[in-house]
């Protein structure tokens, strides 16, 4: 070989293979990116920028709070009822009053009222207990907004059944399904046939910062809107979701550990702007509170 030939390191096959550095996420920032806040009195708390957020930057990277079996075409299934019910217990006694604190709706069904509004403010402030990467900045809620969300909720003497219902509603409110580990041809069949047979048991987590994303639809222009009616001027992009999620370990996210959340940027996001993304369950007779739902009955 020449002597500009031997110079040249030996070909290597993984090497060229790998894809760049800039196809995988970094995990999400120290730096406090999100705080709890008040939406509405109907709605109650959402999740908003503490800071200024980039474009596909990583939010937050967070663990389940509550996990169980959850299927919504098997409501009444007493194994996945019993498994709600045991996993709401199991995050009641190890984290009360944050449950209570970021569900009161759910806790007041089981009979405990809400938190006044020190200890309330004390852990909103505070639900970072299950966070891998990721910051939040204090609660903006004030007291006056905390008891117009809460001076309706009453606590209900629980009964036979109720709190199984309870939790299932909660589940199917604030849960995100997970995907069964193994998706091989083989385990898929296998997954399906016991799906039909009634025995396959789908799992679902509920996340204690990224369950308080509200839902946000994506516009649509019609007769009464025009086009130009849900653009950001300055951003350029629809002002529908501004967040998505993965969960679990993906080719982007290959931080992430099962069943961990992790919350992307779909575009810029602005200091003080809420965070939302679209839960897709209209089809599931989800009744959508969002301001672009609202605005189309004015």
């Amino acid at each position: 070989p020449s002597e500009e030939q031997a110079s040249e390191p030996p070909f290597d096959a993984a090497k060229s293979c790998r894809p760049p550095a800039t196809a995988f996420r970094s995990p999400p920032s120290p730096i406090a990116a999100v705080r709890v806040g008040f939406v509405n009195a109907t709605m109650g708390y959402g999740l908003f920028a503490a800071r200024d957020i980039r474009q596909n930057e990583a939010i937050l990277h967070e663990a389940p709070f509550m996990t169980a079996y959850f299927d919504e075409r098997f409501p009444d299934d007493m194994t996945n009822t019993a498994s709600q019910r045991g996993a709401y217990m199991e995050s009641f006694h190890a984290h009360r009053s944050n449950l209570i604190a970021a569900f009161p709706r759910l806790a007041a069904r089981h009979g405990y009222g809400p938190l006044d509004y020190a200890q309330a403010d004390t852990c909103l402030s505070n639900l970072t207990t299950h966070l891998r990467h990721g910051q939040c900045d204090p609660s903006t809620v004030t007291q006056a907004e905390y008891e117009a969300f809460t001076n309706t909720i009453i606590p209900t003497k629980t009964v036979v059944g109720s709190d199984g219902n309870a939790c299932r509603e909660f589940f199917r409110d604030y849960a995100f399904k997970v995907q069964p580990k193994h998706s091989s041809t083989q385990a898929a069949a296998g997954a399906a046939a016991s799906d039909q047979a009634g025995a396959f048991k789908q799992e679902a987590c509920v996340y204690l910062l990224g369950s308080l994303i509200n839902h946000r639809c994506r516009p649509f222009p019609n007769k009464n809107k025009p086009a130009s009616i849900g653009v950001d001027a300055k951003y350029g992009g629809p002002q529908g979701p501004n967040c998505e999620w993965r969960i679990g370990p993906s080719a982007l996210t290959r931080f992430a550990q099962e069943k961990h959340i992790v919350v992307d940027a779909l575009r810029d996001i602005r200091k003080g702007e809420e965070l939302t993304w679209d839960y897709h369950k209209k089809v599931l007779g989800f009744i959508c509170q969002c301001d672009i739902c609202q605005e189309s009955f004015m």
